[in-house]
């Protein structure tokens, strides 16, 4: 009765320390919230002792995982799993033999069920600890916060050579800005020539201009060697990708460029490298769509766009002021994407200082709108305008009314606004009616174009009876076009509830989805 009391099978058990089997006992009458309280008190321990490290918590923290294992937690094996199929979901087997309580001790950190400080995990090296390999420390480091990597940094000098190896390419994964000083420093200080380079490759792929000068200026001290060309090749594509201008440029073109795909193929890997979106500024995002090889989705920068949406609207509104103010700078092939993808994120962001700079683009001469928009006047414009509508009747009206403007700009993407408006709310059925009516009477040119033949048409779609003359005397003048649908037709649909609208009217609300279908992106 009394063994059983403290969980021990003395069949089992020929040899036991009663210290263990009391603290065993112990732990199994607490709670695994209070375990885990205890857990990290002792880790705490652990981190503030210094050079008397109290060894005997060793097996304390072992006999602590034990009993969260056999509560409400999994398994420490089972725990570091999840973490390392979170960050990795291509693993399909991964063996914890030697990961024991450390991998535990990392991912119940990951989940944020201890607070300890994450360099107090890594001082366990000390302890000759053989569960910290590549995948524990990568996943270490991923979910490592800002004050998490600078106690690593901290912490580098005084741990052994092949944990700082595995945390350096570790911090490739995790990037935080304003820590390229520290990092470039710890650099500095690196005995090892060969995580030198290693620290380079670090620094070149943080991607910003400071540390691409320092990646520079490591890999010309250090001595020739073939862990240099990828730290070269890097700062090569990143030049290329951002339009830098530097010394050693034409000198690694010769050694880079010697096949070309071999170059689109790095600036678009560079493009989708998760490591350097959150360092970007709003401007370099830019600068990485209009890089964006033809037939390839910008999916990837469009979500870290989308992720900083705020951030980026001074950005996108400058993209449409560039070309009000010079519209004979644009160059479809440099351009097109870039300013595409403005006028959607606007859209999506419902930014209405947009609507007056788009009405502006629509307003100038004939080719200079279909260079600049092209497919979307029919397909989607009408619904941007709508999504920054600002309210400016105006605006809007003076785009139907004027002859002078491009066709498909009024009857399309214009009267597709109205349209999506009504359905937004933002106008009522009955003042669109009194506005077609005007149009219909005195207010449009009397000469054919496309204009006439979408308002008959929406004329038709919200089933106003009263304008059916003013349609009949358009189709008797040959003003509006009967290819382009019969006035039978809209006799015989007019009175209809429910008629089908001869647009899309709904709001911009997924610039992504909205790109998914383009043929534009589609490899075949």
């Amino acid at each position: 009765r009394w063994t059983a009391a403290l969980g021990i099978d003395l069949e089992k058990e020929s040899k036991f320390d009663l210290g263990i089997a009391r603290d065993r006992a112990d732990l199994r009458s607490r709670s695994a919230d209070e375990c885990l309280a205890l857990l990290d008190q002792v880790l705490h321990d652990c981190a503030t002792a210094g050079s008397n490290f109290p060894h005997r918590l060793i097996g304390r923290i072992d006999r602590l995982c034990e009993r969260l294992a056999e509560e409400d937690l999994p398994r420490d094996s089972d725990l570091a799993a999840s973490v390392l199929y979170e960050f990795d979901p291509s693993l399909t087997e991964v063996t914890f033999e030697d990961y024991r309580a450390g991998a535990a001790l990392i991912t119940m950190r990951h989940q944020r069920r201890l607070s300890v400080p994450v360099d107090a995990v890594i001082r366990l090296f000390d302890l000759d600890w053989d569960w910290m390999n590549e995948k524990i420390s990568h996943c270490l480091s991923k979910a490592a916060d800002r004050e998490d990597i600078l106690g690593i940094l901290r912490l580098f000098p005084a741990l052994p050579w092949y944990a700082r190896l595995y945390l350096c390419s570790a911090l490739e994964n995790n990037r935080h800005p304003g820590l390229e000083e520290e990092i470039a420093g710890v650099a500095a200080k690196e005995p090892s020539s060969e995580l030198r380079y290693h620290f380079a490759y670090v620094l070149a792929t943080y991607g910003t201009p400071e540390t691409r000068e320092a990646a520079r200026r490591l890999i010309a001290s250090l001595p020739p060697s073939p862990e240099k060309e990828p730290v070269q090749r890097l700062l090569y594509v990143w030049g290329r990708l951002l339009g830098e201008e530097w010394e050693e440029l034409d000198r690694w073109q010769a050694k880079f460029e010697r096949e070309k795909k071999l170059l689109e193929n790095q600036q678009f890997r560079l493009q989708h490298m998760d490591i350097q979106w959150h360092l970007r500024t709003p401007e370099e995002l830019l600068q990485h769509l209009a890089k964006t090889p033809p037939y390839h989705s910008p999916k990837v920068v469009l979500e870290k766009m989308i992720e900083r949406l705020d951030e980026m609207i001074p950005a996108l509104l400058g993209v449409l002021e560039r070309f009000v103010e010079a519209p004979e700078s644009f160059d479809e092939d440099r351009d097109w994407l870039t300013l595409t993808t403005a006028a959607f994120l606007l859209a999506q962001a419902r930014e209405t200082r947009a609507f007056q700079p788009l009405v502006a683009l629509l307003s100038l001469p004939r080719d200079q709108v279909r260079e600049l928009w092209d497919e979307m006047l029919a397909d989607s414009m009408g619904r941007i305008l709508a999504s920054v509508y600002d309210g400016d009747e105006s605006a809007l009206r003076g785009l139907i009314e004027n002859p002078e403007i491009e066709e498909y700009a009024r009857g399309s993407a214009a009267i597709q606004c109205l349209e999506a408006l009504v359905e937004a709310g933002h106008f009522s059925r009955e003042d669109l009616e009194t506005y077609y009516g005007e149009l219909l009477e005195s207010k449009l040119e009397k000469s054919p174009g496309l204009v006439w033949d979408s308002i008959c048409l929406s004329v038709s779609h919200y089933g106003f009876v009263s304008l059916l003359p003013a349609v009949k005397k358009a189709f008797a003048e040959e003003i509006c076009n009967p290819a382009f649908n019969s006035l039978e037709e809209i006799v015989a649909s007019i009175g209809k509830t429910g008629s089908p609208s001869s647009f899309n009217t709904s709001l911009i609300d997924d610039t992504i989805a909205e790109f998914d279908g383009w043929a534009c992106f589609q490899p075949e």
